[in-house]
C-alpha cells in the first residue's frame, strides 16, 4: 500500500512538473527596468540621428524638432530653477553608468561635468556610424530649443575629462 500511494505522488509530481509553462513572466528589478528604457530612450535618438542622416537632414534640425515636441511638456511659466533642476534630472537619469557633478554655481549660472554618458552607447553608436559628436549635437539643439523658449542661455562641449555643460541666465 505504501508503495502505491509513493508511486501516486510520483506520478503527480511528474504530470506538474510536465505541465509547468515554459514561459514565465519576468520580474525585473527597478534597476534593470530603469536602464532597460534609458536605453530605449538613447536609442530612439540614435535612430532619428539615423534616419535624418539617411535623409539628408541635418542632425540639429532633427534634434530641434525634438526639442519642439518635448518643449510641449513643460510649462511656459518655468523659470530658470526649474529649467536647471529638469536638465539636471534628466543628466542623472540618462548617464546611469557615468557622474553628474555640479562645479560651479550662482544665481546666475551653473556648471556641470557628465562622465560616461556615451559608455553604455558605445557599440550601438557604431553600428548607426553615429560619433559622439553627432550625438552630443542632436542633443544640445533638442535642449537649446527648451533654453531659448524661456530665455536661458545652454552650451554644451565635450572634453577629454567629460561633458561640460553651462546653463545661464541670459
Amino acid at each position: 500500500m505504501k508503495k502505491l500511494i509513493v508511486l501516486i505522488i510520483g506520478c503527480m509530481f511528474a504530470l506538474t512538473t510536465w505541465g509547468q509553462a515554459k514561459f514565465t513572466v519576468p520580474v525585473p528589478t527597478d534597476v534593470q527596468k530603469y536602464q532597460t528604457a534609458v536605453w530605449q530612450w538613447h536609442a530612439s535618438y540614435i535612430l532619428m540621428i539615423y534616419y535624418a542622416k539617411s535623409m539628408g537632414i541635418p542632425i540639429e534640425e532633427a534634434g530641434s524638432t525634438v526639442g519642439r515636441m518635448a518643449l510641449l511638456t513643460w510649462s511656459e511659466e518655468t523659470n530658470f530653477d526649474q529649467f536647471v533642476n529638469g536638465i539636471l534630472r534628466s543628466f542623472v537619469v540618462s548617464t546611469y553608468k557615468g557622474e553628474v557633478e555640479i562645479t560651479s554655481q550662482s544665481e546666475e549660472s551653473i556648471e556641470l561635468k557628465v562622465t560616461g554618458f556615451y559608455e553604455p552607447l558605445e557599440s550601438t553608436l557604431s553600428i548607426y556610424s553615429i560619433t559622439p559628436a553627432e550625438l552630443l549635437l542632436f542633443y544640445k539643439a533638442y535642449v537649446s530649443v527648451m533654453a531659448e523658449a524661456f530665455g536661458i542661455k545652454y552650451n554644451v562641449q565635450d572634453t577629454d575629462d567629460g561633458m561640460i555643460v553651462a546653463i545661464s541666465k541670459n
